[in-house]
């Protein structure tokens, strides 16, 4: 499917990542169709993305994980409103946000959070009275983005050197296997932080590593400089 919007110009979604609301949103009952954007030019907001209506191109709310700014919390859902997007492990919940001009004023909707099926595509907003229609996370995100620029850079450092000598290694005879190992995996997370993962959620990476044939003491040692930086 091909929109032309008004943030993203033309864009092309595919229909298997369509995600459909089938009682629309709240102020906005008949829009029902929408794709999820992953803004990557706006890096200087973390974990922000946009939901982009695919019924009407003008329309797109800034939307986040609400875990990033509040690790407590935990909507609730009936089992009627999980017979309308359908039964799921681990639903997506994301809230929406108010970017105003003045970004110390940016804010989030604990509210009126918005749960989707990750497998059925199909997701509905559902208001929560016992949380806030303006919750200000500036600082928050703020903080937070520092936290990941420092973790990321002293990560960068130390798999920039583990790389090095990862290639010295295939050359030399003398070179420890164990350590041959505990570079190559080093060099893997930091790819895959480069490819998008987020340095807080590793699991990943964690379970890529767990895989490689290596001892479980440098096993250990790769996951705790892992777990270290993310703390």
């Amino acid at each position: 499917m091909t929109v032309k919007t008004a943030y993203f110009g033309q864009i092309t979604i595919d229909s298997d990542k369509l995600i459909e609301f089938p009682n629309g949103i709240i102020g906005f009952p008949d829009l029902k169709h929408f794709a999820l954007i992953h803004d990557s030019e706006r890096e200087n907001n973390p974990g922000i993305r946009w939901l982009q209506s695919m019924d009407e191109p003008n329309f797109a709310m800034p939307v986040i994980d609400p875990l990033i700014i509040k690790e407590d919390y935990a909507p609730a859902i009936t089992e009627d409103q999980f017979d309308v997007i359908g039964a799921c492990d681990e639903p997506l919940v994301l809230v929406t946000m108010i970017i105003p001009a003045d970004l110390t004023k940016m804010s989030v909707n604990l509210c009126g959070p918005l749960i989707i099926n990750p497998d059925s595509k199909r997701g509905m907003q559902i208001a929560q009275s016992e949380y806030q229609t303006k919750f200000f996370v500036y600082d928050l995100l703020k903080e937070r983005q520092e936290h990941y620029r420092k973790v990321w850079k002293e990560h960068d450092m130390a798999a920039r050197e583990a790389w090095e000598l990862y290639k010295q290694g295939v050359k030399a005879d003398d070179f420890e296997e164990s350590k041959k190992r505990y570079a190559a995996a080093i060099h893997r997370m930091r790819q895959a932080t480069k490819e998008g993962y987020m340095l807080c959620r590793v699991e990943k990476v964690l379970q890529d590593i767990n895989a490689l044939p290596m001892s479980g003491e440098d096993k250990a040692a790769v996951i705790s400089i892992i777990r270290e930086g993310c703390e």
